[in-house]
């Protein structure tokens, strides 16, 4: 059985549209792939603090989940906004040795080092979100096979370079990215490709 999926919400806010929700996919890859989850909102810095307690106790749930609004290096739950170093010391002690993908635009546009060292300072073996504005309906069908393979994976830096060989052109359009604690994938270039070994 796959990794379980640990998920939290932001509050979408005043773009919130009827039905905007990811917890579709997870519903669907529950269905197909036996992935369990947990959905939960979070739209303040203390509901995030206290989801992350239940994170830490499920031991069996080793992805994270993001699903926010962001900006640069910033996530917005809806209430609070978090930078990634405070997002990092949030995590820290909570997370240690998993993967969290975040849903918001632009959330990893910053240097190789301050990825690899968020991902230190919170304790996760890998990180994975967007460079670039990214749309709803296009996160969500592009979340969905990235949370397959995180779900199914272990060694995160081989994760990104099957991603990145099977949906060049999402990775491409959408900026994917991901780092570890001691590697960062390149900050992909506007409608070209990311490189597997960068």
């Amino acid at each position: 059985m796959a990794n379980g999926i640990y998920c939290f919400e932001g509050d979408w806010g005043k773009s919130k549209a009827p039905g905007r929700d990811v917890r579709p996919i997870l519903d669907a890859l529950k269905a197909w792939d036996g992935t369990p989850y947990e959905h939960h909102g979070v739209g303040t810095k203390r509901e995030l603090e206290h989801r992350l307690e239940g994170w830490k106790r499920r031991t069996s749930f080793r992805v994270g989940y993001l699903a926010t609004h962001g900006t640069t290096r910033t996530i917005d739950l809806g209430a609070d906004e978090l930078h990634l170093d405070e997002l990092a010391a949030s995590i820290a002690g909570r997370a240690e040795g998993r993967v969290l993908l975040f849903s918001g635009c632009s959330v990893l546009t910053a240097p190789e080092a301050v990825l690899k060292q968020f991902c230190l300072d919170a304790g996760l073996a890998a990180v994975a979100g967007y460079t670039r504005q990214v749309d709803f309906v296009d996160g969500m069908a592009f979340e969905m096979l990235v949370l397959r393979e995180l779900a199914a994976s272990e060694r995160f830096k081989s994760t990104y370079a099957r991603i990145l060989r099977r949906h060049p052109d999402w990775c491409a359009r959408l900026g994917f990215r991901m780092a570890t604690p001691t590697w960062a994938s390149a900050s992909p270039r506007r409608g070209r490709p990311p490189k597997a070994d960068a």
